[in-house]
């Protein structure tokens, strides 16, 4: 039996940006990528503009960033144990990774997979980011 190839995030970070480094919120500051200034009763719309991005893509690359300090199991969900936001019924291949941390108090654990945009619940991620974005704002 062959051995399902997955996505290496690590090899291809070090390939394609010599040098980058998770921390000091990294992927918050994120300059690349489709960011939303809309709130949740434009649901609807920030689905469709995912959907017509991501829809005919092969496959995509999902990436977790768990923080130490937003691991309240009352407020926050780590990415991938999201009720709803995979529509498979198996879970993808996790890769799961923690970077070496500098200040203790910075701990925090990166992790991935590779998926069909098809099995993911697009409209369940950004209901979860947008709900954590007002949190964090106290909106």
């Amino acid at each position: 039996m062959e051995q399902e190839q997955t996505f290496d995030l690590r090899a291809y970070l070090d390939g394609e940006f010599p040098g980058f480094s998770f921390g000091g919120g990294v992927l918050d500051q994120w300059t690349l990528g489709l960011k939303f200034d809309i709130g949740l009763e434009h649901l609807d719309r920030v689905v469709k503009i995912f959907e017509q991005a991501f829809g005919e893509a092969s496959e995509l690359i999902l990436i977790g960033e768990d923080w130490l300090w937003d691991s309240d199991p009352d407020r926050w969900y780590s990415l991938f144990s999201l009720p709803g936001l995979i529509r498979s019924s198996s879970l993808p291949h996790l890769t799961i990774w923690q970077p070496v941390q500098v200040i203790d108090d910075d701990l925090f654990t990166i992790t991935w997979a590779a998926l069909s945009p098809s099995d993911l619940a697009a409209e369940r991620l950004i209901t979860q980011l947008l709900t954590r974005i007002m949190a964090a704002l106290h909106l």
